[in-house]
């Protein structure tokens, strides 16, 4: 673990108004003397500094640094070498600095792995995997010698036949009121409730949020450690500590937990991982409006939104053209994993452009489309299947064979799937026996068994020869399957998008008729 900062040298005392986010703390000896809770190392953590360096700590100061994840090294002679102001590189691990100006070399002990460990998980709670904010609440059962007196005013009320103040009769006898009694069962810090909610009751307000938090989850969620998210963010490993401290009592959960030597996703981190990436993607879009635009040296991110058949059509030449024209840009491709409902424009808002035929609901006001390729619907079947090797078949024959369907709800007719929209076409009502949401599973249903599918005709001719299939013209003709690009009105005056659905009309160009 490597930080480093600005020194500010103190000597044998330390004015915390004088230190700024990012610093390294240069100390003399028996730093954090008569500083035994832990609020003490709070406070220094709280001005965001990176790490303290000093000759000698007070041991219970030392071990709350860790505790509360504040980097501290101990190196003898440190103030003879460091002069106020220069960059510091230290490294916890090998024990080690070295002055900028100078070159000085400064040995101390090297920490201890378990401590490194430590602050990598913000601290002693995160890293034995409890609960962020998890507090074991206790209340002081009441005593007959709290103040003076009171044991023998409670003797004289109960002889005058009244409870004692704070008490109820129960039974004959005296029982400790609710507010007062311990829990006989009390919770484990496991169990006890975050202290903020998981799904808050309230509506979150952007007013009211830290946006640079956004960035150092998105860090968080990629790389799932805090010292390498802290490199890559440029920024101390304190300062993404104390932010992921933030996030974890934003939600309520503690995002990054510690399994088996490493760090996982929580089920709610993995959840935000998706989102994150987007909402990030969206926002600098958002400010980069405007500003002239060069594909040779953006090095600015665009996000595509369509299903795995035309990811497989459109992707080689769009992939050529890209790299050519923008070698320093970043593309980000998501899947769509599900059929499109009612939300397609909200879904087409949080991305840079949509590939996906036309349907009714996203025809809504502020999203604008323009065709990119058109494809042929064929039939698809297992080469041993008797269908392949009649003469002729009709749709009779298709209406009594089980289908494998992409992209269709299980909720009834008409529907939204391409392929289900062409069989209601034909008036055919298909037994659906394999539901997919890819183009590409479809083969792995078929093979070996009697199902029959619709697929576009420029994925059927690779897939057919990968599984042993035979490609069906249909018995009659069917509508073409159009492929349109859609996108959000409000990029319509961005240079950078304008670019982006050129190079996306120019890639479809290449498919060919």
């Amino acid at each position: 673990m490597r930080f480093e900062g600005k020194s500010s040298t103190f000597g044998d005392n330390i004015p915390t108004d004088r230190l700024a986010a990012g610093d390294i703390v240069v100390s003399g000896r028996h730093v954090g003397q008569s500083s035994g809770r832990a609020i003490a190392t709070k406070a220094f953590k709280s001005t965001g500094i990176a790490c303290v360096v000093a000759e000698s700590f007070a041991r219970t100061f030392y071990r709350n640094c860790f505790e509360v994840g504040l980097p501290a090294i101990e190196v003898p002679g440190i103030q003879d070498l460091v002069n106020r102001g220069e960059v510091l590189p230290v490294d916890l691990a090998a024990g080690e600095l070295v002055t900028t100006t100078t070159g000085a070399r400064a040995t101390g002990s090297p920490t201890d792995p378990c401590l490194i460990d430590m602050l990598e998980t913000d601290g002693l709670i995160a890293a034995r995997g409890e609960a962020p904010g998890a507090v074991r609440h206790r209340v002081r059962t009441p005593s007959a010698r709290r103040r003076p007196g009171t044991a023998a005013a409670d003797r004289r009320s109960a002889a005058a036949g009244t409870a004692p103040a704070g008490r109820t009769a129960r039974n004959g006898g005296w029982k400790e009121p609710a507010c007062l009694r311990q829990n006989p069962e009390p919770m484990s810090p496991r169990q006890s409730r975050p202290t903020h909610p998981t799904h808050p009751t309230h509506p979150t307000h952007l007013a009211n949020l830290d946006l640079n938090l956004l960035v150092t989850l998105r860090a968080l969620l990629r790389e799932r450690n805090v010292t390498r998210a802290a490199r890559n963010l440029g920024v101390t490993q304190p300062a993404v500590s104390a932010a992921l401290s933030r996030l974890r009592r934003h939600f309520g959960d503690e995002l990054l937990a510690r399994a088996h030597g490493a760090y996982v996703l929580t089920p709610l981190a993995a959840q935000l991982a998706g989102q994150v990436e987007t909402v990030c993607a969206a926002t600098e879009r958002l400010f980069a409006t405007g500003r002239a635009f060069d594909p040779a040296t953006t090095e600015r991110g665009f996000t595509l939104l369509m299903a795995d058949y035309p990811a497989t059509v459109l992707g080689p030449p769009l992939s050529r053209l890209f790299d050519h024209e923008a070698p320093h840009a970043a593309l980000h491709l998501q899947l769509i994993r599900e059929t499109l409902g009612s939300g397609a424009g909200d879904a087409i808002r949080l991305v840079d452009a949509m590939v996906s035929p036309p349907l009714g609901h996203f025809r809504t006001p502020g999203v604008e489309s323009a065709p990119l390729f058109h494809d042929r619907w064929v039939c698809v079947a297992s080469a041993d299947n008797p269908l392949c090797e009649a003469e002729s078949f009709g749709i009779a024959d298709l209406a009594r064979l089980p289908w494998v369907v992409p992209y269709h709800r299980d909720e009834g007719y008409p529907s939204a799937a391409p392929a289900t929209r062409q069989l209601t076409a034909l008036g055919i009502r298909p037994r659906i026996a394999v539901r997919v949401e890819s183009y590409r599973a479809v083969p792995d249903f078929i093979t070996g068994t009697r199902r029959v599918a619709l697929v576009p005709e420029r994925l059927a001719a690779p897939i057919a020869s990968a599984h042993g299939l035979r490609t069906l013209t249909c018995p009659v003709p069917l509508d073409p399957l159009e492929e349109h690009l859609w996108w959000d009105a409000s990029h319509d005056e961005d240079p950078a998008h304008s670019w982006l659905r050129d190079l996306m009309a120019r890639a479809a160009a290449c498919l060919g008729a």
